[in-house]
């Protein structure tokens, strides 16, 4: 089945309020409240959380923590906060920012994540995932001029690649566990770029969520290092001590930012040759044995 993934966009939009502020003062002594609005999801897709509405962030449940941050021109975070789904305690309206800066010139960074955990951002060029595993994340950087009259808008974009592993076979009731080793991709990122800061890979420890005797479904999100990237994927199977009982590979398989690619095949079959179809939304019709 061919997958079909369009972009994602999240509107940002931070209200600077207009305040008492003599020109004969020093302006950078002068402070204004802000209010920053995360709303208006539009997302059109398959293979995340499917909609085709517009929605404000509080609807869009595939989005489980926001952050914004803004940071001075020497590149200092003068400000940060983040929002838990779970947690009332964090926001009073989920998506909905109200605060106060000093006029000046800023670089506002606004992170939507899947994670239940906030982001960890150490610069408008790099921040992490608050947990080990990568969720769906949207980014969005832009420089911004608070001076009391000025309305602000930015587009949350999805910057993730996810790669689906589906068997064929079924699971064998002495394979518990799943190890995906990817060759390249990472799980840092650059909020301005949307792309991973390191390209060496990593591995993803999988428990599967059917039972022994049914197919799998492994899902692993990455972040890029360049918009595009073939990928060597290994997957092997571990018994309840962490033994690898089975091993497949596939090399080259081809990732894209902000979509998916599908590969599937026999992973558990004795003497099975370790061949995976290929399917991604963004090559066009293309099957690929591996």
């Amino acid at each position: 089945m061919k997958h079909f993934i369009s972009p994602a966009a999240i509107a940002a939009t931070a209200l600077i309020c207009a305040t008492s502020c003599s020109i004969k003062e020093d302006r950078t002594l002068c402070t204004s409240p802000v209010h920053v609005t995360v709303d208006n999801f539009s997302i059109v897709q398959e293979d995340f959380p499917a909609t085709r509405t517009v929605q404000r962030a509080a609807d869009y449940e595939g989005v489980e923590t926001i952050s914004l941050a803004f940071f001075d021109g020497d590149g200092t975070k003068v400000y940060e906060s983040a929002q838990l789904r779970s947690d009332t305690s964090t926001y009073t309206t989920f998506g909905e920012f109200s605060l106060r800066l000093p006029y000046g010139n800023y670089t506002m960074v606004v992170l939507g994540s899947a994670s239940t955990s906030a982001m960890v951002l150490t610069s408008p060029t790099s921040a992490a995932m608050g947990e080990d595993k990568v969720r769906e994340t949207f980014a969005c950087s832009r420089s911004v001029t608070v001076d009391g009259t000025t309305d602000l808008s930015a587009t949350l974009s999805r910057i993730i690649s996810r790669l689906v592993v589906q068997s064929s076979d079924g699971r064998p009731e002495d394979i518990v566990s799943f190890r995906v080793t990817l060759s390249k991709g990472g799980k840092t990122f650059n909020p301005s770029t949307g792309l991973a800061l390191t390209d060496n890979g990593f591995t993803n420890l999988i428990e599967p969520s059917t039972a022994a005797g049914a197919t799998v479904k492994l899902t692993t999100n990455l972040f890029l290092f360049t918009d595009e990237e073939g990928v060597d994927i290994t997957v092997e199977g571990l018994d309840s001590d962490g033994n690898a009982i089975t091993y497949r590979s596939a090399t080259g398989v081809p990732l894209k930012r902000n979509r998916a690619t599908t590969i599937s095949g026999n992973i558990f079959l004795a003497g099975s040759s370790g061949g995976f179809s290929l399917e991604s939304d963004w090559l066009e019709d293309q099957q690929t044995e591996f």
